[in-house]
C-alpha cells in the first residue's frame, strides 16, 4: 500500500480516497487498498473507477468482457444501519416480495458489499415498459419492494432513480442471482430500522436525501416519507416513458399521474387555431404539454409555458430568440404568444439521458454533448447585442451577460430523430437549454460581477452558501450536470477523472 493511500484511510469508515504522491485526493481513481484487496484479487475483480468517490466503485468487466458483466463494490459506513439492514434482508432473498439487490457481504477487513452492476431504471422503461402492462409491472414491483421493507419495519429514506435499478437480459445471463426484468432496491446508507411499523411510528428528523422535503419540512413519519419519495420516483419514470415512446400514454395514467389543464388554456384561441390540445401538466400551473397534435407520433408534441412577468424570463427569451440563427446559441427555438398573457410554445425535446443512451456510441459523441453545454470563456463583449462567436451553450449566455442560475438535468434537452424531423426549427443532435425563470441579466460580465443572493435551484449550494458570483454558480451547476451525464454514459475512466466535480 502506498503512503498516499494510508493518508486517505486513517479511519476505516468511508470515504476511501486515492491520493497522489503530494497527498491530493484523486477523485477519479480507485485507492490501492481496494486494488490490492486480497478478496477482490482472489475473485479476479479489478475496479476501474468510482461511481461515488470514496464509497462505491465499479468494474466494467471481470475479464475484459462486456460491461454487463460488471460488479460494484461499496465500502460500508459502520456508523449507519446499512450493514445490519443488508444482513436482515439478504437472509430472506428467496422471498418474491423482497426486491433487495442480491449481493455478498465481504468481512475480510472493513465490511463491504459486492453486487452486480445493474441497468438504470430509466433504460428498463425503454424495454419492459414499452407496453402499458410492462410499465405497470415496474410500478407494481417498486411499490411491492417498499411495502416489504415497511412490513419489516425498515424505511429506506432515500428512494430515487439512483437507488433503484433493473436486471435486463445481459446481467441476468451472467449473474445467476438476478431475475430477468426484476426491479431491485439498494443503497441503504440513510435507511433506518424501527420498533414500530407503519401507522404507529412517530415522526423523526429527515436525513439528507435526493428528494427535497415539501415546504421545508424537517420532521416526518419515515414510512410516509418513503411513500412521498416513491411518488416522485414514479412521476419521473412516467416522464421517461412519455419521452421515449411514440404513443401517448393511456388516458387513465395521464388522468391520475398529472394535474389537469385549466380551461383558459384548453379554450385559448391561439392554441385552438394551431390545433394544439394540451393533455396534462409537466409543472402544475405553469408548464403543459401536448404529446400529439393530430394523432401522430409523440415527437410532434409541444410544450406550453405560462410566463411569470415578475421575473426576467420573457426579456431573456426576447434577446436570445433575436439571434436564434447563431449556431452557438443553444436556446430552445420557441415562439412567444402575446395574445392575452404571454406564454411560450416550444417543441417537446428528448431527455438528455435518452440522447446519451441512444446516440453516444463512442467517446467523441459524449465529448460533443459536453462541448455543446459548456464552452465557457470569461471574455465578455462590451454590449448586450448578439454577436456570432465561438462560445457555445453556457459560454454563449455568459458572453451576453446572462446567468441561467438553474442548470440541471431537467432544464436541458436534445433533438433526436423524431422531434428534429417534425420541428424544422430544431437541429438534429443539438443540445438545447431552456427554463430561464430564475435567470438574470447583468451589466457586468464574468470576472467582474459581484456575488448575488442565490435563488432556489435544483442543485444545492455547497456548505450552505447563500451568496455567489452568478456566472461561477452556473459553472458549479454545470459540473454537477456533467457528473450526472457521466453516470448515464458509463464513460471511460479518463473522462470521469477529468469531469468529476464532486
Amino acid at each position: 500500500m502506498k503512503d498516499a493511500d494510508k493518508v486517505s484511510d486513517v479511519h476505516d469508515n468511508p470515504p476511501w480516497y486515492a491520493r497522489n504522491p503530494d497527498g491530493k485526493i484523486v477523485l477519479g481513481a480507485v485507492p490501492d487498498r481496494l486494488l490490492c484487496h486480497p478478496e477482490l484479487q482472489r475473485r479476479g475483480i479489478v475496479l476501474r473507477e468510482p461511481m461515488k468517490p470514496g464509497v462505491a466503485f465499479r468494474s466494467f468487466a471481470i475479464d475484459d468482457g462486456p460491461p454487463n458483466r460488471g460488479l460494484v463494490v461499496k465500502v460500508l459506513d459502520l456508523d449507519t444501519q446499512e450493514l445490519e439492514i443488508y444482513e436482515r434482508l439478504l437472509d430472506h432473498l428467496d422471498s418474491p416480495q423482497n426486491h433487495t439487490i442480491p449481493c455478498e457481504i465481504v468481512r475480510s477487513g472493513h465490511p463491504m458489499l459486492i453486487m452486480p452492476l445493474l441497468t438504470r431504471i430509466e433504460l428498463m422503461i425503454a424495454g419492459r415498459g414499452s407496453s402499458l402492462s410492462g410499465l405497470l409491472d415496474i410500478f407494481y414491483q417498486l411499490i411491492e419492494g417498499v411495502a416489504y421493507l415497511h412490513q419489516h419495519s425498515i424505511a429506506h429514506m432515500d428512494l430515487c432513480p439512483g437507488n433503484v435499478a433493473g436486471a435486463l437480459e445481459p446481467q441476468s445471463d451472467f449473474h445467476a442471482s438476478l431475475q430477468l426484468w426484476r426491479v431491485y432496491i439498494y443503497d441503504f446508507d440513510t435507511s433506518l430500522q424501527f420498533a414500530h411499523g407503519p401507522g404507529c411510528q412517530h415522526a423523526i428528523t429527515l436525513p439528507e436525501s435526493q428528494i427535497p422535503p415539501p415546504s421545508g419540512l424537517t420532521y416526518f413519519d419515515p414510512y410516509s416519507w418513503d411513500v412521498y419519495c416513491l411518488g416522485h420516483l414514479l412521476d419521473e419514470l412516467m416522464d421517461h416513458y412519455v419521452a421515449l415512446h411514440t404513443k401517448s400514454p393511456p388516458w387513465l395514467l395521464r388522468r391520475y399521474a398529472r394535474c389537469g389543464v385549466p380551461d383558459r388554456l384548453i379554450d385559448h384561441p391561439e392554441l385552438l387555431r394551431r390545433g394544439i390540445v394540451l393533455i396534462d401538466s409537466m409543472k402544475p400551473g405553469v408548464v403543459f404539454r401536448s404529446l400529439v397534435q393530430d394523432g401522430g407520433p409523440a415527437g410532434r408534441g409541444f410544450v406550453v409555458k405560462v410566463l411569470d412577468l415578475a421575473d426576467e424570463e420573457l426579456k431573456v427569451y426576447e434577446r436570445l430568440l433575436g439571434c436564434i440563427n447563431s449556431p452557438q446559441n443553444h436556446t430552445i427555438p420557441c415562439e412567444i404568444v402575446r395574445d392575452g398573457h404571454p406564454m411560450l410554445i416550444m417543441p417537446m425535446l428528448s431527455r438528455i439521458d435518452a440522447t446519451i443512451s441512444q446516440q453516444c456510441n463512442q467517446l467523441s459523441d459524449l465529448v460533443d454533448i459536453f462541448y455543446q453545454l459548456i464552452e465557457v470563456d470569461f471574455t465578455s463583449p462590451s454590449t448586450h447585442t448578439c454577436v456570432d462567436t465561438h462560445h457555445q451553450g453556457v459560454g454563449y449566455l455568459h458572453q451576453h451577460h446572462i446567468a441561467h442560475m438553474d442548470l440541471c438535468f431537467g432544464n436541458v434537452g436534445a433533438a433526436l430523430s423524431i422531434p428534429a424531423s417534425y420541428h424544422p426549427s430544431l437541429t438534429l443532435g443539438k443540445v438545447y437549454i431552456y427554463d430561464f425563470n430564475t435567470s438574470r441579466q447583468f451589466t457586468r460580465g464574468p470576472g467582474h460581477q459581484h456575488a448575488i443572493a442565490l435563488p432556489e435551484s435544483q442543485t444545492s449550494p455547497p456548505d450552505g452558501i447563500t451568496h455567489f458570483d452568478p456566472y461561477s454558480w452556473d459553472v458549479y451547476c454545470i459540473g454537477h450536470l456533467l457528473d450526472e451525464l457521466m453516470d448515464c454514459a458509463l464513460a471511460p475512466a479518463l473522462v470521469r477523472a477529468m469531469a468529476d466535480w464532486s
